[in-house]
Order: structure tokens, then C-alpha cells, then sequence
């Protein structure tokens, strides 16, 4: 079941915003993959990843691309 999109960032997309706003040290576990197995996917997918101290946001707007396309990208 998807929650709402409540008021103040609560519901489905307040949790993406949270998501992608984690370090990926912690979005690793959510992908039940190891922080080296995500920064592995997205420097594949050609993405210049900094550190695992950087957010699914922040990376995809130093490579002009969009966080939910990188998170698609951890997705599959």
C-alpha cells in the first residue's frame, strides 16, 4: 500500500526525499547491498561518485542527471 503525499514532506514522497538525501552508507542497506556494491552500480552506469558520504541527490546533481534515475538504477 503507498501512503499519501501528506502535508510538511510526510507520506511516499517525503520517504523518497529522505532517500535521496541519505548518505549512501545508509541507502546501501534499504538495497539490501553493500556501500561498495553501490557505488560500484552507479560508477557503471557512469555516474562520478566522490565518497559514500554524498547523497543519492547531491551525486546525481554533480552528473546532471536526476536522483530518481539513479535510484532507479539501484533498483534493478
Amino acid at each position: 500500500m503507498l501512503l499519501p503525499a501528506g502535508e510538511n514532506g510526510h507520506g511516499i514522497k517525503g520517504l523518497i526525499q529522505k532517500v535521496e538525501a541519505a548518505p549512501l552508507t545508509q541507502v546501501a542497506a534499504l538495497f539490501e547491498r553493500s556501500t561498495d556494491q553501490i557505488l560500484s552500480t552507479l560508477q557503471e552506469a557512469g555516474s562520478s561518485v566522490q565518497g559514500a558520504q554524498h547523497s543519492v541527490a547531491s551525486i546525481a546533481a554533480a552528473n546532471g542527471s536526476e536522483p530518481k534515475v539513479l535510484l532507479r538504477l539501484l533498483l534493478d
